[in-house]
């Protein structure tokens, strides 16, 4: 939602990492839902915070103290807290700015934070944005960078990159609020891309004085041409932005031609001097202390004869005008091999791939549990663990009951007096699980409390409780542990009970991360071991929850169904049929309890769903043809695909910037050739693994793949044919469009494609609304949501 800016400001207390929320808000209303809704979605994506800071502009603030004083419980219920529950503006602190961007606290906070600390975070987002937009580009080994002041470098910033967000881009402009006068005349930008920032700066002043604003004129002053001309003027009641810097020497410059120091602001920098500290906007180089997530310093050579990058003959490219472009992406393949496979991978499809006699799946598809769902955002996990089915049934999973009572015996203290479980189906079932364990070794085991997290601070049942004790913390699974790392910042008070984190699945998608969870929660009063941390199992899979496949799919078909009822309902009646029950089958999944068959298209021309054959390579174990389920096999891809992006191997690394892309191979797809595998690795990959087009020789490649497909549609070689079209009807598989057309005029002529209306409706799509030239039907069909 591009009305907030959210980012999760991270700071050391006590050598433990914290966070401080940042909510920003720009606009010029308040939407108290649109405001819970983006919190409900980013705090399940990231830990909970010490507080939530909101920055909000002073001209809504009456209107803002209003309605959130209203709707405090409304609040609550998105952030679970005792903050909320007996001192909700000690935890939620809505600080106003004013025109010139300064900070005052609103009168219902009751504990002011230490405001002394959000220069800093407002800094770290700053380099966030930079970051994560990828406004750091580094060159490859053929070429190198020259800067209009002469220096050489391998990197290059380029800010213009970063502004493609709305809500960032207001963001940016609000730290430089101080710098721009009500009676400036002109804002001089040293280029064109970020002219956006300049106008987003402007609109914020306006909102603030309203018509009687005279808003000033954008110029650019071409960075450092503009010094070479000796008729460089500038009209005195001005500002100047830059956009970036290496040295800050650019402000030197400006002073140089008589530019006062305040009328200029350096955005983003990197090597900054004292003197210039308040011009800089962002400081971009990496302080372990105050900027740990910032960038290292580079090595840059001042002169052409000492460029280190020249000797080794790297040619040196200027860099020249706003848009330049020196070489095309260097593309890289990956072809998934067996030993791809993540180490937990063999033994934990061996016990948990479903046996259709069990009647059960574990491993299923597009669902999401949780205590409340957001109908408009439609969260949605694409690899579901039914853990609640497995501990219900756990006597048909003998190797996993063993381990659990044995883990039980072995890390559940005598001393065991509450078990708190997360407010799902899953971590009550384990938590009762284990209280029953205990009744044999544990006396009085009735007095053990059961707690769901939702519960925890409604009562002062802690507060009352003074002797030693052990409380054990039970998560059916985690996948970032926010809810786990909001009871240990609860839990911290009460120094006289144990903690034991005790976690069925570990699921993160990288063991990076898993660390520094385990790290916060296990610290304590005797150091970072002070609690313990126990997972039955733990794994890595990709953990998107938003616009997943399953839920773009979901809004494909209901704007193919659409197109097909407006265009032709009587031609259309099977396909218009077909598209309604594969709607059915995902929200059917979707309001249950998930998909483990129907995940994919079947084979339209032979009536088939996509099934596992033998010799899979990747199952070393018996028994899973005739039943593992597509959810499975899913499962297995996507996992497959997630270690290659996390890989510590930079050989076998799946990465993506500016100028390094890494494409899954099309000879993948001859490799893997079951139609169930390529339908997964499909709908696994990102859209940017899956472009062919940026290489010629690579989509007339993946084109004779799919063609073999076609030829082979009335065949089990030829089953997956409409998962391809799928995607290439969402432009997830990119080829050239030539490609794209000569793919159509073979379906086409196909004997038994061509006989086919589903198929040819998909052809039809493509052709009229992906790649179609009318822009009203495209406006009025096209797939509206952004993947990856």
């Amino acid at each position: 939602m591009n009305n907030l800016y959210l980012y999760n400001a991270k700071y050391k207390d006590d050598e433990v990492e914290k966070y401080y929320a940042i909510v920003f808000f720009q606009d010029i209303n308040f939407d108290f839902d649109d405001f819970s809704k983006s919190l409900d979605n980013y705090f399940e994506s990231n830990p909970l915070p010490e507080k939530i800071i909101l920055i909000v502009p002073g001209y809504l603030k009456g209107k803002f103290e209003e309605t959130i004083s209203d709707r405090i419980i409304d609040l609550n219920r998105v952030i679970p807290t005792k903050f909320n529950r007996n001192n909700a503006f000690e935890f939620i602190q809505p600080f106003f700015y004013n025109i010139d961007g300064k900070l005052a606290p609103s009168s219902l906070i009751n504990e002011v934070i230490d405001d002394s600390l959000l220069p800093q975070m407002f800094n770290n987002a700053l380099v966030n944005i930079f970051k994560v937009r990828e406004g750091l580009i580094k060159s490859e080994i053929a070429h190198h960078f020259v800067f209009p002041s002469g220096k050489h470098c391998d990197y290059f910033l380029r800010p213009g990159n970063i502004l493609q967000k709305g809500n960032e881009i207001f963001f940016i402009a609000f730290n430089l609020l101080d710098k721009l006068k009500v009676d400036d005349k002109i804002i001089y930008c040293d280029t064109s891309s970020i002219n956006s920032i300049a106008f987003a700066l402007i609109e914020i002043k306006r909102r603030f004085l309203g018509e009687k604003y005279i808003p000033p004129y954008i110029e650019s002053f071409g960075s450092y041409s503009a010094f070479e001309s000796h008729d460089f003027t500038f009209i005195k009641k001005s500002l100047f932005l830059v956009s970036s810097s290496t040295s800050s020497r650019i402000i030197e410059r400006l002073l140089e031609k008589k530019v006062a120091l305040d009328q200029i602001a350096l955005i983003f920098c990197m090597g900054r001097k004292n003197e210039y500290r308040n011009n800089i906007i962002c400081d971009l180089q990496y302080d372990s202390a105050t900027n740990p997530d910032g960038i290292k310093k580079f090595k840059s050579y001042e002169l052409a004869g000492q460029c280190e990058l020249c000797k080794r003959g790297s040619i040196a490219v200027e860099v020249t005008g706003d848009v330049f472009q020196i070489e095309k992406p260097k593309l890289t393949l990956i072809e998934i091999k067996v030993t791809d496979a993540p180490r937990f991978h063999q033994e934990f499809m061996k016990s948990f791939f479903r046996r259709k006699s069990d009647k059960f799946s574990f491993l299923r598809s597009h669902y999401y549990e949780a205590s409340h769902k957001e109908a408009l955002s439609q969260p949605s996990f694409e690899i579901f663990l039914d853990v609640s089915g497995l501990i219900k049934d756990v006597d048909k999973f003998p190797s996993f009951k063993k381990k659990l009572d044995n883990y039980i015996i072995q890390f559940i203290p005598s001393k065991t007096k509450f078990i708190i479980y997360l407010p799902d189906d899953a971590s009550r079932a384990i938590a009762n699980y284990i209280k029953q364990s205990l009744e044999s070794s544990v006396k009085n085991v009735e007095e053990i409390i059961l707690i769901s997290q939702n519960e925890l601070f409604e009562s002062s049942i802690f507060q009352d409780y003074k002797e030693n004790a052990a409380v054990v913390i039970v998560a059916s699974s985690i996948i970032n542990g926010s809810r786990l790392l909001y009871i240990s910042r609860e839990m911290r008070d009460f120094s006289n009970l144990s903690l034991i984190y005790f976690i069925g699945f570990s699921r993160t998608e990288d063991e990076t991360y898993l660390t520094f969870l385990k790290n916060n929660l296990t610290m304590g009063k005797y150091g970072i071991s002070t609690n313990s941390f126990i997972e039955l199992e733990r794994i890595h899979t990709p953990n998107d929850r938003q616009n997943t496949t399953w839920v773009v799919e979901t809004q494909f078909l209901i704007m193919l169904k659409n197109y097909c009822e407006d265009t032709n309902e009587v031609k259309y009646e099977e396909v218009i049929k077909f598209l309604a029950d594969r709607i059915k089958i995902l929200d059917d999944g979707y309001i249950s309890s998930g998909i483990c068959d129907g995940l994919f298209y079947p084979n339209v021309l032979l009536n088939k769903e996509l099934t596992i054959n033998k010799n899979f390579a990747f199952y070393r174990f018996d028994g899973y043809k005739d039943n593992a389920s597509q959810s499975d096999v899913y499962f297995t891809v996507a996992t497959i695909i997630n270690a290659l992006r996390n890989s510590s191997d930079q050989n076998r690394k799946i990465v993506n910037s500016h100028f390094v892309r890494t494409l899954l191979a099309p000879n993948n797809f001859n490799r893997y050739n079951d139609g169930i595998i390529q339908a997964a690795v499909l709908r696994a990959a990102h859209s940017k693994e899956l472009s062919y087009d940026l290489d010629k020789k690579l989509s007339s490649a993946m084109l004779d793949i799919i063609i073999g497909i076609v030829e082979f549609s009335n065949e089990n070689h030829g089953e997956a044919l409409l998962e391809f079209l799928y995607a290439i009807a969402i432009k997830k598989l990119r080829l050239k469009d030539y490609h794209i057309k000569e793919l159509f005029k073979k379906i086409k002529a196909h004997k038994y494609a061509s006989a086919n209306e589903i198929i040819l409706a998909y052809v039809d799509y493509c052709e009229k609304i992906t790649f179609g030239a009318d822009s009203k039907l495209s406006e009025e069909y096209s797939l509206k949501l952004d993947f990856y």
